[in-house]
């Protein structure tokens, strides 16, 4: 291709007249120019004009020109048109007509004045808003870096599509190491493609935006960079003030299963000042069973007294440990599962989005379900209360005599909602099962939704158990879940003393949770 500037004046596609070189980009030029229609210039858009070296970059040019065309978002760059020159000193190039820009982040940050506050919330929020549109249509970008986000008259808008990838279901796709180093989440160097990388990026984005820091600021070297990513914390600048503190640590945990989605961001983001938690305060004194409706969300509550119970089981399943004395002191817990209508008020009043629906959609009178852990304990403060160590959980569903399941040592599946003998479509309206009550007079607690525990699964007590194994890789990386789901459709899942671990930042349509107070 001819140099940049020999190009000037040159039309494409019978209507772009090339008006100023921009500069370059992966696999060719960028320019403004003049949209004419009629004979009269009608508005400018830029042109990215390549001409791919190989059957690789052709691919990479058509991918992006394919992306864009189906990609409409406001804080997305806007696609018009491409397609190939077909004469003039650029004949048989590429080219992709797009929205005109007036500046990037990068020329912004190197402009002469600092970053401002509430101008950083604007890209952060405009950039989770355009990842989490990406995230939902089983996109990545995988490029998120200040020179890829530029400004369109008062909105910050992603660009630069030339290395999205799409989801093959949940499978990770593979392709190789693409991207910039200093942007680069850990899995990303080893070639994962997923929505976490781009949240990485989107964090070391913000951080740089406000401070001049990136996580990895002292390599000096791509080499440098890829060894720090793989082998040492990110480091976070104590410069942050909240809530970009919060949200940078978020975006930045190395493990992709812990760290935020673009969704969270956006709300973090999108949410107001939080309102004051305000404690519940239940009796002091009460017996086995007694209730009390806590008056932040109305749920009620019954009363575990304190005392031994035995916890765990020896029957030899592999999502179990064996069994042992525990004491406990006395605790509130919720009588069933947080409802949709619960969580829907807890999600108005702090301005919080509610999560994706199942396919049954929401019910008011059903439980909850696709939170994570996050949403479950950011609700348990909310309602001043917390969520229930699963040592709590398991003497609310077993009592104090080693019982397998709620209401004895009989398995029957009329007492749960669940898929044993019968596959359920759905979850079930909380507390209809009254024959599946536990000891204390807690429903559910087999069967409708899994629920989060606030232990951590790969650690704590069951750790110090004698040949404890959590099938999957130590280090606290899951939380607890506790008390099988509607799906469940084997009676072992069901058990009081069955335990499964679940990534914190995911939730699932069998996953709910209930709160807890006191005797932490």
């Amino acid at each position: 291709m001819p140099e940049p500037e020999v190009l000037l004046g040159q039309t494409i596609a019978g209507r772009y007249v090339l008006a100023s070189y921009l500069g370059s980009g992966q696999f060719g030029h960028v320019y403004a120019a003049d949209e004419h229609s009629l004979g009269d210039v009608v508005g400018q858009v830029a042109i990215k004009l390549l001409r791919p070296s190989d059957e690789a970059s052709t691919d990479a040019v058509l991918r992006e020109a394919a992306a864009l065309a189906k990609l409409a978002h406001p804080h997305i760059l806007g696609y018009r048109t491409s397609g190939t020159v077909e004469d003039g000193l650029a004949a048989d190039a590429v080219y992709i007509a797009m929205e005109l820009a007036s500046e990037t982040l990068a020329d912004r940050m190197r402009g002469p004045r600092a970053m401002h506050r509430e101008e950083v919330r604007e890209v952060a929020l405009n950039m989770a808003s355009a990842l989490t549109y990406l995230a939902e249509r089983g996109l990545v970008h995988r490029d998120v870096k200040p020179a890829n986000i530029l400004r369109v008259e008062h909105a910050w808008k992603l660009g630069d599509f030339g290395l999205i990838r799409g989801l093959e279901g949940s499978r990770l796709e593979r392709s190789g190491r693409k991207g910039t180093p200093a942007y680069m989440a850990p899995e990303a160097l080893l070639g994962a493609v997923e929505p976490s990388v781009d949240v990485w990026a989107l964090g070391a984005v913000v951080q740089e935006c406000l401070t001049g820091d990136l996580p990895y600021s002292t390599a000096t070297s791509e080499m440098e960079y890829i060894s720090a990513i793989l082998s040492t914390p990110p480091r976070l600048s104590p410069d942050l003030t909240e809530p970009f503190a919060t949200i940078v640590r978020g975006c930045l945990v190395k493990d992709p299963r812990e760290r935020w989605t673009a969704h969270r961001v956006l709300q973090e983001l999108s949410s107001g000042p939080k309102p004051q938690t305000k404690p519940a305060h239940p009796p002091q004194t009460a017996r086995a069973g007694d209730a009390w409706v806590n008056p932040n969300d109305d749920a009620e509550m019954v009363y575990v007294p304190a005392g031994e119970f035995i916890m765990g089981s020896d029957d030899g399943s592999s999502d179990t440990v064996p069994s042992r004395t525990v004491y406990l002191d006395g605790f509130w817990m919720y009588r069933c599962p947080v409802t949709v209508a619960q969580y829907r008020r807890f999600c108005s009043e702090t301005r919080r989005g509610m999560p994706e629906a199942p396919p049954w959609g929401w019910k008011d009178d059903h439980p909850i379900v696709n939170v994570t852990w996050h949403d479950a304990k950011a609700y348990a403060e909310w309602a001043g209360v917390g969520l229930p160590t699963e040592a709590q959980w398991e003497k609310a569903a077993r009592g104090t005599d080693g019982r397998r399941w709620p209401w004895g040592d009989t398995f029957d599946a009329l007492r749960a909602a669940c898929s044993v003998g019968d596959l359920r479509a759905s979850t079930a309206p909380v507390g209809t099962i009254p024959a599946g009550a536990s000891p204390y007079g807690c429903l559910d607690m087999a069967g409708n939704v899994r629920e989060w525990c606030a232990d951590w699964y790969d650690a704590g007590y069951y750790a110090k158990a004698p040949n404890w194994n959590p099938k999957g890789p130590a280090g606290g990386i899951r939380r607890v879940m506790r008390g099988g789901s509607w799906g469940g459709n084997f009676p072992n899942y069901l058990l009081g003393s069955y335990r499964v671990g679940g990534a914190p930042g995911h939730g699932a349509r069998g996953g709910g949770f209930r709160c807890a107070s006191g005797g932490m």
